[in-house]
């Protein structure tokens, strides 16, 4: 698992001499309770150089991970862009209304392509 206690915390995947084309993801939190750190509202964001980052997806205000093991998947109808980087940011608070951010697992699906 991964967890992070600073203020505007994010989960990045460098995916080196390779580029990857999302087209949806899923997340499972910690075992934590309600309204433990999980995340309520994200970006998943891409980038070619690991400095200027694209909006691929957003979720505002989603329960469906507060609470111990649950797990969440979001397909990804609009995005045509493939990125070396991807990144998990949360946007504004946790379930514990505070900067603390857990997941346990993360999968990525989509294509990948050679840069």
């Amino acid at each position: 698992h991964w967890f992070s206690f600073v203020s505007n915390p994010f989960l990045k995947f460098d995916f080196k001499e390779n580029k990857v084309k999302l087209n949806g993801y899923s997340l499972r939190t910690y075992s934590g309770d309600e309204n433990y750190g999980h995340l309520k509202s994200w970006d998943i964001e891409g980038s070619e150089d690991g400095n200027e980052w694209h909006i691929i997806h957003s979720v505002r205000e989603d329960a469906q991970l507060n609470g111990a093991k649950k797990e969440g998947f979001w397909g990804i109808t609009n995005n045509e862009k493939a990125f070396r980087y991807i990144r998990i940011k949360m946007v504004g608070k946790s379930w514990a209304n505070s900067d603390f951010m857990v997941i346990r697992n993360v999968e990525l699906y989509g294509s990948v392509e050679k840069i």
